[in-house]
């Protein structure tokens, strides 16, 4: 996704805040994605290739709840599919990406 569309974020899943995402939590959840509502969006590392890593959200009660996806799939299915746990999909009729330049 990164290779396709740069360093930003997509309509209300802004980036974490610098330092949040340097390594794994002592949990092996890496956080790419914060939202306003459902907590964090992370990888689950504990093994593999990272591209291969599957995308666990982690609730702001502490719940874990995985995806068996990469991270582009779930960002994928959040914005178009109306049925998702994490859509995004009803509210805008037009999805947007911001670019995020070095160092902004």
């Amino acid at each position: 996704m990164v290779e396709t569309f740069g360093p930003g974020a997509f309509q209300r899943l802004p980036r974490p805040q610098p330092g949040a995402v340097d390594t794994p939590r002592k949990d092996g959840l890496l956080i790419w994605a914060v939202t306003e509502h459902e907590g964090l969006y992370c990888w689950r590392t504990d093994d593999g290739d990272p591209d291969d890593w599957p995308t666990a959200v982690l609730t702001s009660d502490g719940q874990e709840i995985p995806f068996a996806c990469t991270a582009t799939e779930f960002v994928c299915n959040i914005l178009l599919d109306p049925e998702h746990q994490f859509t995004m999909a009803d509210e805008v009729d037009t999805h947007w990406f911001m670019n995020h330049q070095d160092g902004q």
